[in-house]
C-alpha cells in the first residue's frame, strides 16, 4: 500500500496542478497564476484541490470515474483536432518553427539526460494498470481487455507520433520551452489561433 501511494503521489500533485495551470489560462489568458502567489500559497491551492477532489468522490459516487472519462476524451478529441488544424494550416502555407524540418530532429539525444527522463515514459502511462478493475464489468473479458489494451496502445501512439510531429511545426524541436509540459497544450493552441487569425479563441 505503502508503495503504490508513494509511486501515485506524485501523479496526483501533477493532476491538481493542472488544474490550477487550466484555471491561469482560463482566467488569465496566460502561465502567470503561479507568479501571483508564494510557494507556500501555491502548495495550499494544490492540496485544495486535491481536497475538493476527495470530498466530491465521497459525495457523488463514481463522480471521479466520470471526470475521468470525460477529461481523457476531451485530450484526445482535443489532440486529433490539434492535428488536422496543423496539416490545413500547412496545407495554407504556415511556417514550419522546427528547421531543418527532418528524421534528425525528433531523434532523441541518447544520453545520461535522456536515461534519466525515460522514467516519464512510465509517468505518462500510469493509470492503464487501474483498467484491470474493470475487467469483470466487461461481457467477454477474455477477449475483450486485450483488445482494449491494444487500442490504449494504439491511441497512445498515435498521440505520441503525429502529436510530437504537430509541435515540432509550433515550437522549435531543438529549443524547447521549459514549461513544456504543463503549458505546452496551451502555448500549442495559442499559437494555433494566431495562425488561423483567431487570437487566443482556441
Amino acid at each position: 500500500s505503502w508503495i503504490y501511494w508513494s509511486s501515485t503521489l506524485p501523479y496526483l500533485v501533477d493532476v491538481a496542478n493542472s488544474v490550477i495551470v487550466a484555471l491561469s489560462w482560463l482566467v488569465l489568458g496566460n502561465n502567470t497564476l503561479g507568479d501571483h502567489m508564494s510557494n507556500f500559497w501555491f502548495g495550499l491551492f494544490t492540496f485544495a484541490v486535491i481536497l475538493i477532489f476527495i470530498v466530491l468522490e465521497n459525495v457523488f459516487k463514481r463522480s471521479l470515474e466520470v471526470m475521468s472519462m470525460i477529461g481523457g476524451g476531451a485530450m484526445f478529441i482535443m489532440t486529433i483536432l490539434f492535428v488536422v488544424m496543423t496539416i490545413v494550416g500547412l496545407a495554407h502555407g504556415n511556417a514550419i518553427a522546427t528547421q531543418p524540418f527532418d528524421w534528425h530532429a525528433f531523434m532523441p539525444k541518447f544520453d545520461t539526460h535522456y536515461f534519466a527522463t525515460t522514467g516519464l515514459l512510465i509517468f505518462a502511462m500510469s493509470g492503464a494498470e487501474l483498467g484491470a478493475a474493470y475487467i469483470l464489468q466487461m461481457k467477454d473479458p477474455k477477449h475483450e481487455y486485450p483488445k482494449a489494451m491494444i487500442m490504449l496502445a494504439v491511441m497512445t501512439a498515435f498521440l505520441t507520433i503525429f502529436g510530437s510531429f504537430a509541435l515540432g511545426v509550433f515550437f522549435n524541436a531543438h529549443h524547447l520551452p521549459n514549461d513544456l509540459k504543463m503549458n505546452g497544450a496551451y502555448y500549442a493552441f495559442q499559437r494555433l489561433g494566431e495562425s488561423f487569425g483567431w487570437g487566443k479563441s482556441l
